[in-house]
C-alpha cells in the first residue's frame, strides 16, 4: 500500500512539474516575442528616419499601430498562457495533497457497513395491498363499486375540454 501511495505521488508531483515547465517555457517565449518585437520597432524607427522623416514625428505616430499591438499581443496572449499552466499547475498540486489526506481515506467504503443494524420495514405485496385498504377506507369501496361503462352507453354529458371546443 505504501509503494502505491508513493508512486501515485510521484506521478502527481510529475503532472505538476510538467504544467509548471510548460508555462516556464511559454513565459520565456513570450518574453523572446516581446524583445524581438521590440527590436523589429527600433529598426522600423531607423528606417522612417533614414527615409527623411522628422524623428519626432515618426516615434509621435508609431506607438499606437505598430508597439502597443505587438506589447499586448505578447503579454495577453503568451503571459495568459503561461499564468493558465501555472495555475493549473498549482490546483493540481492542492487537489492531489487534498485528496491524499488519511483522513478521507479511513471513510467507511459501503461494503464495510452492518446492513444487520438498519431496521428495515420490508412489507410483502400481499400485506401492501391490504394495508392500503386499512388506511384508506373509501378507496376500496369505491374500487369495488364502479360499473364499468359498456360500449352502447355515451356519456350523458362532456369532459370539460370537449364543452370549450364546443362552444
Amino acid at each position: 500500500m505504501q509503494t502505491e501511495n508513493n508512486s501515485t505521488q510521484s506521478k502527481k508531483n510529475k503532472i505538476s512539474l510538467v504544467l509548471y515547465i510548460g508555462g516556464s517555457i511559454v513565459a520565456v517565449m513570450g518574453i523572446a516575442l516581446l524583445v524581438n518585437n521590440i527590436i523589429l520597432y527600433n529598426q522600423t524607427i531607423a528606417q522612417y528616419v533614414a527615409q527623411g522623416y522628422d524623428s519626432a514625428e515618426v516615434v509621435a505616430q508609431m506607438p499606437p499601430t505598430q508597439l502597443l499591438p505587438i506589447v499586448f499581443q505578447a503579454i495577453g496572449l503568451y503571459g495568459g498562457v503561461s499564468l493558465i499552466l501555472f495555475c493549473m499547475g498549482l490546483i493540481f498540486n492542492k487537489i492531489s495533497h487534498f485528496i491524499d489526506q488519511p483522513v478521507l481515506l479511513n471513510q467507511p467504503i459501503v461494503d464495510e457497513i452492518n446492513l444487520t443494524s438498519l431496521s428495515v420495514n420490508v412489507i410483502e405485496e400481499a400485506d401492501s395491498a391490504e394495508a392500503l385498504e386499512a388506511a384508506d377506507p373509501i378507496l376500496s369501496t369505491t374500487d369495488q363499486n364502479t360499473a364499468e361503462i359498456s360500449e352502447t352507453e355515451i356519456p350523458t354529458e362532456l369532459p370539460d375540454d370537449k364543452k370549450s371546443a364546443t362552444v
